[in-house]
């Protein structure tokens, strides 16, 4: 985890996480 669950001002909650290899992965969901 390199970016903890958040609930973003521009209405997204999302998070990153870093796979084995460096790359990041952002994994966001649109809020109503």
């Amino acid at each position: 985890l390199v970016y903890d669950l958040t609930d973003e001002p521009w209405g997204v909650r999302r998070f990153f996480i870093a796979d084995p290899t460096g790359k990041l992965l952002n994994v966001l969901s649109h809020l109503r």
